[in-house]
């Protein structure tokens, strides 16, 4: 039969399947273009097209410098816990305390020294005839008294110089023996020196003794000591 002899209704429903299957061809292409295209943007432009976050490339790491073979320069300023410097003339540095050796203990008990010669006392007796009596003054025997007998009569006109020696120079005591019936004044010179009163209290009687001292400094060898005034009898005077 030839085609062109079929019907109409025939060859219509013919037409639209000979052209849908022309076209699907075509419209594949197209779905390929849209989805696998040369213009399609690559993943990090898409990413950047539609607003997302662009990680930035890490930065590079920093280079360690190479090691050094010189030795490290010392500190400006040396510390504490460490020694000082040698001196610059060589010699040795002083020692601390902690490092001092320790030397063996010493007794700290100064050495003994002999003991100075004791002072032996001197007496002289008043009535002794290298003594002077000046004016109205003297002697008299006494029983109660050393040696026997006493000056008597001293007064402001009248007086008893007694000489002692001494071996060495230094202040002594001199104690004055006497005998007296009331309160007396003795008056002293010592080498002729300033006059010193004694306030003397009395004995009880002539034949009572006592003493009455007072202290003068003495140089060595020959001393002079003369007594005035409204005096005691005097018996005989110590040097001590």
């Amino acid at each position: 039969m030839d085609p062109d002899d079929e019907s109409p209704g025939r060859s219509g429903r013919s037409r639209p399947l000979i052209l849908l299957w022309a076209a699907t061809p075509l419209a594949v292409a197209l779905v390929l273009i849209q989805f696998v295209g040369p213009e399609q943007p690559s993943r990090a432009d898409s990413t950047v097209a539609y607003g997302e976050a662009q990680l930035a490339p890490a930065a590079p790491l920093p280079e360690w410098p190479a090691p050094s073979l010189e030795p490290p320069s010392p500190p400006s300023t040396p510390r504490s816990d460490q020694p000082s410097p040698l001196p610059a003339t060589g010699t040795p540095p002083p020692l601390t305390p902690a490092a001092r050796p320790t030397e063996p203990a010493q007794s700290t008990t100064p050495a003994s020294t002999p003991a100075a010669p004791g002072f032996t006392a001197v007496s002289v007796e008043a009535e002794a005839s290298d003594n002077l009596l000046g004016g109205g003054a003297g002697v008299v025997d006494c029983a109660t008294c050393d040696g026997g007998a006493r000056v008597r009569y001293i007064s402001d006109e009248n007086y008893l110089e007694v000489y002692a020696t001494l071996p060495a120079a230094g202040t002594r005591t001199v104690t004055v023996r006497y005998e007296s019936d009331g309160n007396r004044k003795a008056a002293v010179q010592v080498n002729g020196g300033p006059v010193t009163v004694h306030p003397v209290a009395s004995s009880g009687g002539w034949e009572t003794p006592a003493t009455f001292t007072f202290e003068a400094y003495l140089p060595a060898g020959r001393n002079t000591l003369r007594f005035s005034g409204y005096s005691p009898d005097i018996d005989r005077i110590v040097l001590s």
